[in-house]
């Protein structure tokens, strides 16, 4: 019998839940993209010679893979029964910062993959593509995505067929530079065992010594892409445990700190705050300084602190009748309150967070659709893959109770660019299904980031005869 769930369903959802749909979505939403929207250029053996040999028809043959993504499309089939994305919807271009956290996402989730090797073979293979993957998409980065000076910028496509790029502009970001280092430092942990990965590692160290040369540049960034670039920084330091990165991250949070005490960064900026008291959580695990500790919490409060509970949203600045929340500002303050949560263990964050997060994913537009839970057969549905009944997850830790299904809306899940909110009416206006992979992929990077470890279910090796005795 198919499993259809309990009778009664309660209007409630905790912390922990969130934090399952969300690694759950983002995870769902780009294997799709990756390897079957052909929302980018596609991998194919006879483009990608260097690399491409019976490995890799073997391993691609079922898909489309992605060895970069373009700025945006819609995520609506291109026809019936196509996992492809309506090719006319593409901005064919290329940002760098999309494709860095493109990168990342599947390497850190071909590390968690990984972890069934012993459980389910279906689920262990993404392990073998995501890796496999990646090493195209670094070459591919590090041919096409760079200008005359060997930095990574944003280019245009010219033509798919030849692969010809050419420079949007000359101007690049700090903060990519730092990410593409993470991505390529990420493969060389990942895949020791290849022989080309020991030249990723170099080339990563390279990335830093730059960042290293130029760090009176860094001190001059907007807080913006401060917050981006320590988000990088401590990222990597968490990879690598170098510690001309950590020297380097201290000094820029201590610079941010000084420009918020003094006003010349915007503490109003609801986004950057939240990525702010993100990093102080992150910096906080790696130093263990009880004063990052009192700085995370006099944030975390601040921010909380615009919560209102009458429309169960935070307050925004504005005269207008209608009021922008971006996606990314949304999950970042989600994500937010929940590392606060973990720190302080405030009980009015349990019904704050599920409160914004129900307001905006359950009865907001803030996703174009959900994908469908795990089956019952699935390791994924339980604790432990241990496939007893009694550790079964329920389908509330990977979707929204009457969630909007692709066979509903028609659509791919992915996250949508904002929602705008009515004041007149009370709710949020139906929102524009458009993919933003700079949105989205930030989205999913700092989803799996923080929370790969926290929801894994998978036992390690060493553990996995616990389950059965």
């Amino acid at each position: 019998m198919r499993y259809i769930g309990p009778f009664f369903r309660m209007n409630r959802i905790s912390l922990e839940q969130i934090q399952h749909q969300l690694f759950f979505f983002s995870k769902e939403a780009l294997n799709n993209i990756v390897l079957n929207s052909k929302c980018g250029i596609v991998h194919t053996t006879k483009s990608h010679k260097k690399h491409s040999d019976n490995t890799d028809d073997n391993i691609f043959s079922n898909y489309s893979p992605l060895v970069c993504v373009y700025k945006k499309g819609s995520p609506k089939p291109a026809a019936k029964n196509s996992l492809a994305w309506d090719e006319e919807s593409f901005k064919k271009e290329v940002p760098a910062i999309s494709n860095a956290l493109m990168t990342l996402c599947i390497l850190e989730l071909s590390d968690h993959y990984s972890l069934y090797e012993n459980n389910d073979e279906d689920l262990f293979k993404y392990s073998k593509i995501y890796k496999r993957l990646a090493k195209h998409q670094l070459e591919f980065y590090s041919t096409y995505l760079r200008n005359s000076l060997g930095v990574f910028v944003d280019k245009k496509i010219n033509s798919t067929e030849n692969i010809e790029l050419s420079n949007k502009n000359e101007k690049f970001k700090y903060s990519d530079q730092a990410f593409m280092m993470n991505a390529y430092y990420l493969y060389w942990k990942l895949c020791p065992s290849d022989e080309d990965s020991l030249s990723y590692k170099d080339f990563s160290l390279d990335i830093l010594k730059m960042l290293l040369d130029f760090k009176e540049n860094l001190y001059e960034l907007s807080f913006n892409e401060s917050c981006k670039l320590c988000l990088a920084l401590s990222t990597f330091y968490n990879y690598s445990e170098n510690e001309a990165a950590k020297e380097l991250l201290l000094n820029l949070m201590d610079l941010i700190k000084d420009n918020l005490n003094s006003g010349i960064f915007n503490m109003d900026n609801i986004e950057s705050m939240s990525i702010y008291g993100i990093n102080l959580y992150l910096l906080y695990n790696i130093t263990n300084y009880h004063e990052t500790k009192d700085d995370f919490l006099k944030i975390s409060e601040k921010q909380i602190s615009i919560y209102n509970p009458k429309n169960s949203l935070y307050i925004k600045n504005s005269d207008k009748k209608n009021i922008c929340y971006p996606s990314s500002e949304i999950i970042n303050y989600i994500v937010h309150g929940m590392l606060y949560y973990e720190i302080s263990e405030n009980s009015d964050l349990e019904t704050i967070i599920p409160s914004i997060y129900r307001e905006t994913m359950i009865n907001g537009p803030l996703v174009s659709s959900w994908p469908k839970a795990p089956s019952i057969d699935s390791p994924e549905r339980y604790r432990k893959c241990s496939l007893r009944s009694d550790e079964m997850l329920d389908e509330n830790y990977f979707t929204i109770p009457n969630s909007p299904s692709f066979e509903l809306t028609g659509l791919f899940p992915i996250f949508n660019k904002e929602v705008t909110y009515s004041k007149k009416k009370e709710n949020f206006d139906s929102a524009k299904n458009t993919f933003y992979s700079e949105k989205n992929m930030m989205i999913y990077f700092i989803i799996i980031l923080l929370f790969k470890k926290k929801i894994t279910n998978i036992p390690h090796i060493d553990d996995i005869a616990d389950i059965y005795e």
